[in-house]
């Protein structure tokens, strides 16, 4: 969670998945509010964390 964290554009999504748990949060809505691409948020999110976002 610390790498997540220390990159700003997946800590945007990780923080605003804490926000609101309640959300139907889908890799499209990540992506946005990351302020990225699908495909490049899931290949970013994996080179980072290590598992693909769909496992959080």
């Amino acid at each position: 969670m610390l790498a997540e964290l220390a990159d700003e554009r997946l800590a945007k999504a990780m923080m605003a998945m804490h926000a609101r748990p309640e959300a139907a949060w889908t890799l499209e809505t990540l992506a946005g509010v990351a302020t990225m691409s699908r495909s490049r948020f899931a290949k970013h999110f994996l080179d980072i964390v290590g598992l693909p976002p769909w496992t959080i």
